[in-house]
C-alpha cells in the first residue's frame, strides 16, 4: 500500500485484507473476490440487480470492474467512477482511504489518478499529462487497454463527474 496524497493509499488485494481496523474505508476496484463476496454472489450477477455495477456498505464501496482489453463503455465507466469520487469525498474527512485492485496495477490506480486530477492535485489537463505526473507518486501504474482506452476517450467528461 502506497499514501499517493492526504489520506488517499492505493494497494492491492492483499492490502485490503490487512486493512481491518475501523480507521480506513476501502474502494474495491475488482468483481473478483470483493464485488462477488460484497454482494453475495458467484458467478456472474444479472445485469438487472441494483447492485450490479456499485454496491456500498458502511465504509466500503464494490465496484463491479474487471481489467479487459476491450475499451470499457461510458455506460460501464461513468457510474464507478462517479461513485469512487463520491465515496471518496464523503470518506476521506474522516478516515484514510484504500482504493485497491487485484494486483495494484491499474484499476484501483486509475481511480486514485483520477480523483487526484479532478481536484487539481496533479495535472489534469489530458489523461497522458496525468498519468505522467501520477506515476511520479505511483511508478507502479500500469493501466490495462480497456482504462487507457475509456480514459484518453472521456477524459473531460470524467472530469465532470
Amino acid at each position: 500500500m502506497l499514501n499517493v496524497s492526504e489520506g488517499i493509499n492505493v494497494g492491492t488485494e492483499h492490502d485490503c485484507r490487512s486493512v481491518v481496523d475501523g480507521n480506513f474505508a476501502v474502494i474495491h476496484a475488482c468483481k473478483i473476490p470483493c464485488h462477488c463476496a460484497g454482494v453475495g454472489y458467484t458467478g456472474n450477477l444479472d445485469k438487472d440487480h441494483p447492485e450490479y455495477l456499485v454496491s456500498e456498505k458502511d465504509n466500503h464501496l464494490y465496484l463491479n470492474i474487471i481489467d479487459a482489453a476491450f475499451p470499457l463503455s461510458p455506460k460501464f465507466g461513468d457510474p464507478m467512477f462517479r461513485a469512487a469520487f463520491r465515496f471518496l469525498e464523503k470518506s476521506s474527512k474522516t478516515k484514510e482511504v484504500l482504493i485497491h485492485c487485484n494486483q495494484g496495477h491499474s484499476r484501483g490506480p486509475s481511480i486514485a489518478l483520477a480523483y487526484m486530477a479532478k481536484m487539481d492535485l496533479i495535472e489534469n489537463q489530458t489523461y497522458a499529462a496525468a498519468t505522467e505526473d501520477f506515476k511520479k507518486i505511483y511508478p507502479d501504474y500500469e493501466p490495462g487497454k480497456g482504462v487507457v482506452h475509456y480514459l484518453e476517450n472521456n477524459w473531460n467528461a470524467v472530469m465532470q463527474l
